[in-house]
């Protein structure tokens, strides 16, 4: 039997969960993936079934050696990838997602809130990445979502925000 085609509508889901849903799917272990987002384990098992819920699929089961993605959750990631990675910071040469750029997603009916930060507080690519982000999130809400994207900057990032592929990335 093959996966059906699953779209999630992105306007509606946390994205938050996307980011913890793509950890566990690359690192096949909600220890792993729970270290490279600088989460604990249980808040990882937590995110996870908030989406379990939200798509009415178990999307990972226990393996020998960690986890294993179900069909629909193999379906499904590629997407989450495209939409979460669409923006980047050109002097990394790195999505902000990946660099822990991005602190809060809330997703509401008709409005989108985002937090983020960048590397320094000296950053002068800082303008282009927040509209950029803007724009990102303006193509997949609806027309008349308020839309706020908002730099932070506490807590200041570090290197230890980032994800395991920015990491290998960089070769940290």
């Amino acid at each position: 039997m093959s996966a059906t085609p699953f779209q999630p509508n992105f306007r509606t889901l946390d994205l938050n969960l996307l980011r913890v849903f793509d950890e566990v799917m690359a690192e096949r272990s909600l220890t792993r993936a729970a270290r490279n987002l600088a989460l604990t384990q249980p808040a990882v098992s937590n995110a996870l079934r908030r989406l379990r819920e939200a798509l009415g699929d178990e999307l990972v089961r226990r393996g020998g050696a960690g986890v294993e993605p179900t069909p629909r959750a193999l379906a499904l990631w590629p997407s989450v990838r495209e939409a979460l990675r669409t923006v980047d910071d050109p002097e990394a040469g790195m999505n902000i997602v990946d660099l822990g750029l991005v602190y809060v997603v809330e997703v509401g009916e008709k409005s989108v809130h985002v937090e983020m930060t960048m590397t320094t507080a000296a950053c002068p690519m800082a303008d282009m990445i927040t509209d950029n982000a803007h724009r990102a999130i303006a193509s997949v809400a609806p027309p008349d979502a308020e839309i706020g994207v908002h730099l932070v900057w506490d807590p200041p990032w570090t290197p230890d925000k980032m994800t395991g592929i920015a990491r290998d990335h960089f070769g940290w």
